[in-house]
């Protein structure tokens, strides 16, 4: 079973608003081998000179050493 970030319960994967989302966090969690770490619901800010900064959210980020992200 690989590492994901932040470790939810079934509780917490019931809770979310989108389902699907669940749905391929419980692939990704119980489907990759061990050496892949997945951060899940990541936030990011993309700032450009001309322009004002924009935010948004990232659902799964998987990375491997070996692969990369």
């Amino acid at each position: 079973m690989t590492t994901i970030i932040p470790e939810l319960t079934d509780a917490q994967l019931a809770d979310l608003p989108s389902q699907a989302e669940a749905k391929v966090y419980r692939a990704l969690r119980d489907g990759l081998p061990r050496d892949f770490v997945v951060f899940f619901q990541v936030g990011w800010i993309l700032r450009r000179e001309e322009e004002q900064a924009k935010d948004g959210e990232t659902d799964f980020v998987v990375c491997h050493p070996n692969l990369g992200y």
